[in-house]
């Protein structure tokens, strides 16, 4: 028995031609009809895994900077959770101030994803294949600044993290595997996001130490 992605190609190459060959094609066509699209209600990430970093400043502020197009090739808007609200509560929950004075300021830059449709064979021999049909390319920027609550406007230093991350999905992908590939992508990106907290973040601004 088919699967619906080789069977959905099939068929369009059945309704071509069921003109010529409408006892031969008929039979085939009876089972072309596709079934409801589904799609996945996934779980919010919780980064409960995650160890939280003790930052030696006295408060923390976060401010999204980025502003999704909501229009095409831009996707991230039609995530269950947009990449930016991820990011910004993984810095809001993970990055702990311990110290007793000084601010740490966290500006999200970036937080886009953007889908790529690529090129698929659309010959007869291409009815046998699933290939990769969209890319979805994601980006995260974070820019850190340091300063004193007296002193707002001296910097008095600067830290950036990023990831650039990427995934596709099979032609004739249902709702609910683009929105598999969508946590997945925005799970990758967090981790990576996360470690530049561990490693960069928490050697710039880090407790003396610690």
């Amino acid at each position: 028995m088919l699967n619906n992605p080789i069977k959905n190609k099939l068929c369009r190459f059945l309704l071509v031609g069921v003109a010529m060959l409408p006892l031969m094609a008929a039979p085939m066509l009876s089972g072309c009809t596709n079934a409801p699209p589904m799609t996945l209600n996934q779980p919010d990430l919780t980064f409960a895994q995650m160890q939280p970093i003790a930052v030696n400043v006295a408060k923390i502020e976060v401010f999204a900077e980025y502003k999704a197009p909501m229009a095409g090739p831009n996707i991230e808007h039609e995530f269950q959770t947009p990449p930016l609200e991820s990011v910004r509560q993984l810095l809001q929950t993970k990055l702990t101030p311990a110290g007793d004075r000084q601010i740490l300021r966290a500006f999200i830059d970036d937080a886009s994803v953007r889908m790529d449709r690529l090129k698929i064979r659309d010959d007869f021999m291409g009815t046998f294949y699933r290939e990769p049909a969209e890319r979805y390319i994601g980006r995260i920027a974070v820019r850190f600044e340091l300063v004193n609550e007296d002193a707002p406007d001296i910097i008095l230093a600067r830290a950036n993290i990023s990831s650039d991350r990427n995934n596709s999905t099979l032609e004739n992908a249902s709702l609910a595997d683009r929105d598999q590939a969508y946590m997945m992508l925005t799970e990758s990106m967090m981790n990576d996001i996360y470690e530049g907290l561990r490693t960069t973040v928490k050697q710039s601004f880090g407790l003396p130490g610690g």
